[in-house]
């Protein structure tokens, strides 16, 4: 799928792998405060590596219908980061994601916290937060 920009130039239209990857690269850019991982809670990569990997798109899910845009993302938070803090940066990311590219930004973006990552392991969480883009 696709999502479809008009302006007065024209119009372009930005394939949801794109928006995914750019989503992806910008959580890696935060590895310092979340850990990547599936809908189930397990942890994609310890390590990120420069290239986004196939694996690393169980984390984030865009949405693209006539009755919802929405992205869901799913990640483990390091002990000590403020959850709410850590969406915040994360929501305010997304949006630049989507000014840069002159797109409607989506209608609300779900951050699923499938877990804290302590020096002891991963403690099972199941947080949400959700912003709506206005």
């Amino acid at each position: 799928m696709g999502q479809i920009s008009r302006n007065e130039f024209g119009s372009i239209v930005v394939n949801d792998q794109v928006l995914t990857n750019m989503i992806i690269d910008e959580m890696l850019d935060m590895s310092d405060s979340i850990i990547l991982c599936n809908k189930k809670g397990k942890i994609i990569k310890h390590k990120p590596t420069p290239f986004i990997e196939p694996d690393y798109h169980d984390a984030v899910i865009i949405t693209d219908t006539i009755k919802e845009n929405s992205i869901k993302l799913y990640v483990i938070v390091v002990f000590g980061k403020s959850i709410s803090s850590v969406a915040d940066e994360l929501f305010e990311r997304i949006g630049a994601i989507y000014d840069s590219l002159l797109h409607k930004k989506p209608d609300v973006v779900k951050f699923r916290v499938r877990g804290m990552k302590t020096a002891a392991g991963v403690v099972k969480r199941e947080i949400e937060v959700q912003h709506s883009y206005e």
